[in-house]
């Protein structure tokens, strides 16, 4: 019965991984969007339509994880091959042999730190808040509440910030 129990928990924790996975990739934070149309002639409004922009929870995918372990990795087998002969450089052997140990917990520390710091940097050089304000404003779109234009894109950036710190964290958790 022990065996079983123990089997029982493991596929208990293989399908929460599992759901939270399916969870984080499909999640989405839906913006409201308001866009008039406008008739062939003369330029006047007879209709809006209402939509949404979604935003993805986990924008960067799995590139966090590709990126952080071998910048970790490369480093730490660096720092392990110091010949133990030069004393003054223990500390940094010490460093590497735990960089390069997956289970210690300044390997887990800096994995965590390089996917959340990957995370927001893919965000930040991929997602332009400013252009698609200005293609919501050219389309004439907006999101309601908010002014088209800069203030916009200042709206959209801090959400997908906030979205990002979420996304970053399941992540994390995820990969660790």
């Amino acid at each position: 019965y022990p065996a079983y129990a123990a089997a029982l928990d493991w596929n208990g924790l293989g399908f929460l991984i599992t759901m939270g996975t399916v969870m984080l990739t499909q999640g989405l934070r839906k913006v409201p969007i308001h866009s008039t149309r406008r008739s062939a002639g003369g330029g006047n409004t007879y209709g809006m339509q209402q939509t949404y922009m979604p935003l993805r929870v986990n924008y960067t995918g799995v590139m966090p994880i590709i990126f952080a372990g071998p910048l970790i990795q490369f480093p730490a087998v660096l720092l392990s091959k110091i010949p133990a002969e030069i004393t003054w450089l223990s500390g940094l052997k010490w460093l590497g042999g735990q960089l390069v140990d997956m289970t210690s917990p300044i390997h887990l520390s800096a994995y965590a730190l390089l996917i959340m710091f990957f995370s927001f940097f893919w965000v930040a050089t991929q997602f332009n808040a400013m252009q698609i304000s200005d293609n919501l404003k050219r389309d004439g779109s907006y999101v309601p509440g908010i002014r088209p234009g800069r203030a916009t894109a200042e709206y959209l950036d801090a959400l997908m910030t906030r979205v990002t710190l979420i996304g970053g964290i399941g992540l994390l958790i995820i990969a660790l």
